[in-house]
Formats: C-alpha cells, sequence, structure tokens
C-alpha cells in the first residue's frame, strides 16, 4: 500500500512540474490573445508573465499592469476592473 501512494505521489509531482514549462513556451501574443478570448483575472496574469514593470491603481478601482520588453521588444499592459478581472490587453 505505501509503494502504491508513494508512486502516486511521484507521478502527482512530476506532472505539476510539467505544466508551467509548458506554459512557458507558449509566445507572449498567444497568452495575451486565450486570456483575452477565455478570460483572465490577475493570478493568472502573474502566474504567465511575472511580476510587471510597472502597477498603476486608476481612481475607479481598477489597475493598470504593464510588461516591458516582452517579445520583440513589445510592451504589454493588462487592465483589470476592481475585482480581478482582465477586461482588456494591449501591446505597444
Amino acid at each position: 500500500m505505501r509503494r502504491i501512494l508513494f508512486l502516486i505521489g511521484i507521478l502527482v509531482l512530476s506532472g505539476c512540474g510539467l505544466i508551467p514549462a509548458y506554459r512557458r513556451t507558449i509566445p507572449d501574443y498567444e497568452k495575451a490573445a486565450n486570456m483575452m478570448i477565455f478570460g483572465g483575472s490577475k493570478s493568472r496574469v502573474r502566474t504567465d508573465w511575472g511580476v510587471p514593470a510597472k502597477m498603476e491603481a486608476q481612481l475607479d478601482g481598477t489597475e493598470v499592469w504593464t510588461y516591458e520588453s516582452r517579445q520583440n521588444g513589445k510592451t504589454f499592459v493588462f487592465y483589470f476592473d476592481q475585482r480581478g478581472k482582465l477586461i482588456e490587453t494591449s501591446i505597444l
């Protein structure tokens, strides 16, 4: 019984390590498009993109996160509503 639990634990832990590696291989343009089509949140953006270069809080409660010098020197900007839901993405 212990061996079975041990093997299941190893399989689960090794599987968790594969998913983030796959997400890192997706181009930034595709990540941004998928988030706009299928929905995104602050936690998903932070997981896929890391810590933003600049975070701004607006007076209406929305937030703007800027990621500079990504692929091809482009700047990606994410706009979130008060609840943390992604509402818009811009590529400059």
